[in-house]
């Protein structure tokens, strides 16, 4: 494990994920251990934060997979829109990304329409997997 204090840290320490922003953004989850945590938060080089007041999570999904990213209501998305579309239990937004003249194009959803994407994008890759299986067991067989 590259977050780890060291090789039996890597293996047997207590793991923990964390939500690491990006330029575009976009999170991504690292894998740490907790150990490793605690010493970066020790030396300064790591802290933790809440997210800024008024910035919500979105949710996008689309034909590269999912992502979450972070929009400041009122900045990024109108407020009305926001009050429109956000889930009442989490607050959260969904979003889904489509293609126009090979441009990507990302949309705020009612969850329920996310839920029915995430859906269909899931069979399209059960397809895509069994063809690529199919095909392999072709060339095993050559």
């Amino acid at each position: 494990m590259k977050f780890s204090t060291g090789f039996f840290d890597g293996l047997f320490g207590k793991k923990t994920t964390l939500q690491v922003p990006q330029d575009n953004g976009s999170t991504k989850e690292v894998a740490v251990t907790e150990a490793w945590l605690k010493k970066m938060q020790a030396e300064g080089k790591i802290s933790m934060s809440e997210m800024p007041s008024g910035t919500v999570l979105f949710h996008v999904i689309g034909p590269n997979g999912s992502e979450t990213r972070h929009l400041r209501v009122g900045v990024d998305i109108p407020e009305a829109q926001y009050k429109k579309l956000a889930d009442p239990k989490t607050g959260d937004l969904y979003g889904l990304t489509v293609y126009e003249d090979g441009t990507p194009k990302t949309t705020a959803i009612p969850k329920q329409l996310w839920e029915q994407a995430k859906v269909q994008f899931e069979e399209i890759d059960s397809v895509g997997e069994e063809f690529v299986q199919r095909t392999m067991d072709k060339f095993k067989n050559l």
